[in-house]
């Protein structure tokens, strides 16, 4: 019969292979990028595991220091804008997740020293999130006192939403800029949760920036004035990475608008997600986007009363897929048909016999460079392009 010791560690390695499916499974933060919170709610899982079985064993709580790490991931999630319940939530979720997972794959003899780890875990469980409510408690406010950080978050949140900063906040936030650029960022996929943090933690501590997080990354609002698309573009930079912007699979996208008044956020702040969902789409390899950059996907993107039109150009093609395939390596050519009956390996009467059809099934000939535009808006649109805008009405480009 296994000892003690030898019933911690097998226990222990259990519950390793349990943190696996640890992010996907308790429920996630509202006001949080999910790219960092999934990484470090695995790190923090993991730690969590070694000084719970730790204590199991020893009978030793940890001290606050070494209880540090979990605290420290708390006050980020507290200064990303997430409730102390919430946060706290997260920890006892975790908990009965990975406990309800070693309890159905007992063996007869664990079941005692089961009962004695339940009442561990129980005077673990709380000793530790006493001691991140302790240490999360001074950024705790009332409504009529703010941090700075939560008036920043109360500012740009209103500001986005086109509404007026609540009572007070403006006094401890500071003054607001006479135009910002707004930035729209999402993470690419398996994107390096160090650099997303870094970045995503000089926009927020910026004197005069402000940042509003949620489940798909975050946007930011950074002072700046005098400054086209470009210009835009150079502002932002200040706050990433160099080595970042250099690599060909980027860590992030951020769409760019330029400069807008604060009454010209809410409008800029679409554009910026627009251009950030959309370079999302194409997979850019560049990690900052402006409206230049993507032009004719921003405008089907946008063009919503045009979008109907788009589907039924977009329907009838998929019915002759031979024609649609020819219109697309039309258009990659520059609408050349010398140049597309050689990518395809068939005659160039072919290629205008297919075209031909393209017209006559679409009722716009891609010969003629008005159907040419209508066709590859068709195929933007096909491409999701369409759906990249958020559900809202068409913004003005922000200069």
């Amino acid at each position: 019969m296994e000892g003690r010791t030898e019933v911690i560690r097998r226990l222990h390695q259990q519950a390793y292979t349990v943190i696996n499916g640890f992010s996907s499974t308790v429920p996630a933060y509202d006001n949080a990028p999910s790219a960092l919170v999934e990484h470090d709610m695995v790190h923090g899982t993991r730690l969590n595991v070694d000084l719970y079985f730790r204590y199991l064993q020893t009978r030793t709580m940890p001290t606050t220091e070494e209880l540090g790490p979990l605290i420290e991931l708390a006050l980020m999630r507290q200064r990303d804008g997430v409730a102390l319940e919430d946060i706290l939530a997260v920890y006892q979720g975790g908990a009965t997740m990975i406990w309800d997972q070693l309890t159905s794959a007992l063996i007869e003899q664990d079941s005692t020293f089961m009962l004695e780890s339940a009442a561990a875990l129980v005077r673990y469980l709380t000793t530790v999130t006493g001691r991140i409510a302790v240490a999360c408690s001074p950024l705790i406010v009332s409504d009529h006192v703010w941090t700075r950080g939560d008036a920043k978050r109360a500012v740009a949140t209103a500001l986005l939403s086109g509404a007026s900063p609540p009572p007070g906040t403006l006094d401890r936030a500071g003054p607001l800029a006479t135009a910002y650029v707004v930035a729209a960022f999402e993470p690419a996929p398996d994107s390096d949760p160090r650099i997303l943090r870094e970045i995503h933690t000089r926009t927020a501590a910026d004197d005069g920036a402000l940042t509003v997080s949620d489940t798909s990354g975050w946007t930011a609002l950074i002072p700046a004035a005098d400054v086209d698309g470009r210009g835009a573009v150079d502002v932002l930079e200040g706050f990433i990475p160099r080595s970042d912007l250099s690599e060909t699979s980027p860590t992030f996208w951020a769409g760019v608008s330029a400069p807008a008044t604060p009454t010209g956020i809410p409008a800029a702040r679409i554009e910026a997600q627009t251009l950030c969902r959309t370079a999302r789409l194409l997979d850019r390899s560049d990690s900052l986007c402006v409206g230049d950059d993507v032009l004719f996907p921003y405008v089907v993107a946008t063009a919503r009363p045009a979008h109907p039109y788009l589907e039924r150009v977009s329907d009838a093609l998929r019915t002759d897929s031979v024609a649609q395939e020819t219109l697309w390596t039309f258009l990659d050519n520059s609408c050349n048909q010398l140049a597309t009956a050689q990518s395809m390996q068939i005659h160039r009467n072919t290629v205008a016999y297919r075209l031909a059809r393209v017209a006559k099934l679409t009722g716009h000939d891609p010969q003629d460079p008005e159907g040419s535009w209508v066709l590859a808006a068709a195929r933007w649109h096909g491409r999701d392009v369409g759906r990249v805008a958020p559900d809202t009405e068409a913004p003005e480009v922000s200069g």
